[in-house]
């Protein structure tokens, strides 16, 4: 046989050899991913097992590819767990379960009885004397009582832990306390532990201390920092982002992909699921009573980013709210060949709008639209939604039929150009009220807070407050904590927090590039008391 047919042999013998590896995984992909959601193949391979993080610690024992977030999944640790508690454990011997359900990396739950009631604080230290201690006060709806069942967080990965629990009776006297020791030093996740924080000052309020800086936007994590900058919590998700924390009768809610809502208990589990079918949830979402209001996309268009959609927490029914295509037609016609001003959108569409930021309460809506720097107020929203005025800038506005709703500007200063994160202060169907925002001020040298006063008698809106902050053209997030402000600036890298006299305590940095919003949160009435 010649060489050349040798070779040609060989060829076709790794090509078959190739096409059957191929195959073969294809065959096991599918299978396995059908395993994973399937009850039975879960029953019979996630199991609750001792583990060598610690003395009497258990963890989870499952295969990685396992989606946390599958309804199979949960019943499945329920019933897992219910075995297990059917024993009764004490405060000197509680059952410990590291990271129970999958959606915090830093937690343990723990679970006993007492004879006595009582309640719990914790304190978390580990085997580095530069990461400072963290202590809380837990939380449960009984406040005293004699069932003990928390997810304790704040456990430092890379590092050997130890929980010093504290039973205290109604008088807050310590009546006895126990230390658990877990070593996460093999826990290496996506998450940085430790923020670096170059500009730590001596105009902290210590009121404030409790809160935890809570992260958005890398796609793989929500994640949690304390006032010194160390990672103290950490949610997977699926994809996308999460974009703010909703709290819901001692739960919290949050998106884990474009078209998901999670809703946790405090212990870390998956009370529910809602999906949101044909609408991509993006940017931003509130609640109304028992509905999650939120941005979306509709898969259906080739507009982008343009949708109000609404999803019942009690029966996931999805109902749309305004379409503001619809609601601005006739600027919406005019505009439909023109490409977005922002060349870094990922999205596919024709991005007219881009609706980045709402406020809603009793039938009337606040909208920010980044596309055509302006805040549009909404009236009638369920019933025949009409537009009640836009704030921005004029030259965007004339010669169209929507030039009659733009207030006048009273003072001498720049409008806002790109703005982002609107929030109200009043009510929003007063004749005055004010609106915070983070002015992108896209293309300049600096972006701004910026506090307007409407008045809607006047037809008329002044800048009444305001803040020179590091420019961040594209992205940007406001929140509050008490009197402080907390300020994202995406472009940057870093989260800074100022107080009420607006004097700089903190600014963080972090590696990644898609940190989106920063809020904080004290997680009162859920973790802690």
């Amino acid at each position: 046989m010649s060489i050349f047919r040798k070779l040609l042999l060989i060829i076709v013998i790794l090509g078959i050899s190739s096409l059957i590896v191929f195959g073969i995984k294809l065959t096991y992909d599918s299978i396995h991913g059908k395993n994973i959601v399937n009850y039975d193949w879960l029953s019979h391979n996630v199991e609750i097992v001792d583990s060598d993080l610690g003395q009497n610690i258990y963890v989870v024992d499952k295969d990685r590819d396992i989606d946390i977030y599958n309804s199979n999944y949960r019943k499945v640790i329920d019933e897992k767990l219910d075995v297990l508690t059917s024993t009764k454990y004490t405060f000197n011997s509680p059952l410990v379960i590291y990271n129970l359900y999958g959606t915090n990396n830093l937690s343990v739950n723990v679970f006993f009885d007492t004879d006595e009631e009582y309640y719990v604080d914790y304190t978390i230290s580990c085997d580095n004397d530069e990461i400072v201690d963290f202590t809380r006060e837990l939380y449960n709806e009984d406040g005293l009582t004699k069932h003990h069942k928390y997810q304790i967080i704040g456990l430092i990965k890379g590092y050997k832990n130890i929980i010093t629990l504290n039973l205290r009776d109604k008088d807050g006297d310590i009546y006895n306390t126990k230390k658990i020791e877990i070593d996460l030093s093999s826990l290496y996740t996506g998450s940085t532990l430790v923020l670096s924080n170059n500009n730590q000052t001596d105009n902290y309020d210590n009121n404030n201390s409790n809160g935890l800086y809570t992260v958005f936007g890398n796609g793989l994590y929500i994640s949690m920092y304390d006032n010194n900058g160390v990672l103290r919590s950490e949610i997977p998700i699926n994809s996308y982002k999460g974009n703010r924390i909703l709290f819901y009768n001692n739960r919290i809610i949050f998106s884990i992909s474009r078209d998901k809502f999670v809703i946790l208990d405090r212990l870390g589990r998956i009370s529910d699921v809602l999906d949101t079918g044909k609408y991509l949830i993006h940017h931003d979402y509130k609640l109304d009573n028992d509905n999650i209001l939120f941005l979306a996309t509709d898969k259906n268009k080739n507009s982008i980013e343009d949708v109000l959609v609404k999803i019942n927490i009690n029966n996931g029914k999805v109902t749309k709210v305004i379409d503001f295509d619809k609601l601005f037609s006739n600027y919406f016609n005019k505009l439909k060949k023109k490409e977005s001003s922002f060349p870094d959108e990922k999205e596919k569409g024709f991005d007219w709008i881009h609706v980045n930021s709402f406020i809603y309460d009793n039938n009337s809506l606040i909208i920010s639209s980044r596309e055509l720097s302006s805040i549009i107020k909404i009236v009638n929203v369920n019933d025949k939604p009409k537009i009640k005025y836009i704030i921005g800038d004029n030259g965007i506005w004339n010669n169209t039929k929507y030039s009659k709703y733009v207030y006048d500007k009273i003072g001498d200063f720049k409008i806002h150009n790109g703005q982002t994160d609107i929030s109200l202060v009043g009510n929003i169907n007063n004749k005055k009220h004010h609106i915070n925002l983070f002015n992108c001020n896209y293309g300049k040298l600096n972006s701004y807070y910026y506090k307007y006063l409407i008045d809607e008698e006047e037809e008329t809106f002044e800048l009444v407050d305001s803040m020179k902050l590091p420019y961040s053209g594209t992205n940007g997030s406001i929140g509050f904590y008490d009197n402080n402000y907390i300020f994202n600036l995406t472009d940057k890298r870093m989260f800074v927090e100022y107080n009420k006299n607006k004097k700089l305590i903190h600014k963080y940095r972090f590696y990644s590039d898609d940190v989106y919003r920063v809020y904080k949160y004290n997680y009162c009435k859920y973790w802690y008391k």
